[in-house]
């Protein structure tokens, strides 16, 4: 059975079918078994094996039909992994005391990094599939 917001994604791409089903089926069991995990397109294409431009223009379409949530992370420039997180580069200060590594940094966009969060709408539809 398919997620709703992949049939859009069908629809709209026919010459796509074979990677929109492969990114389903990755995302689709990810949740399975980690309904919170956040959808990495670097993830993805490592292991869909596609072009990278492709996945996150179809994650971004996913955004779009309401299946996806945009999240942000502020990385720390040393190195320490993510500082902050917000929904849009707005919602970050422009200095930051890093909790990684104790130093002040500065806001830039090289630093963060564009993830996805499951929406609410694409974990209902996930548990649908998983109990049938």
């Amino acid at each position: 059975m398919s997620l709703n917001a992949f049939d859009n994604l069908r629809s709209t791409h026919p010459d796509w079918l074979d990677v929109i089903a492969a990114i389903e089926r990755l995302i689709n069991r990810t949740l399975r078994v980690d309904p919170h995990a956040v959808i990495d397109d670097e993830i993805i294409t490592q292991q869909v094996r596609i072009d990278p431009k492709q996945v996150m223009r179809l994650l971004v379409e996913l955004e779009g039909w309401h299946a996806l949530v945009r999240r942000l992370f502020w990385l720390c420039p040393a190195g320490r992994g993510t500082t902050l997180e917000a929904s849009s580069l707005q919602e970050f200060p422009a200095f930051i005391e890093c909790s990684r590594c104790g130093q002040e940094h500065r806001l830039h966009a090289g630093d963060v990094e564009v993830k996805f969060l499951p929406s609410d709408s694409l974990l209902r539809d996930v548990l649908a599939t998983q109990d049938r």
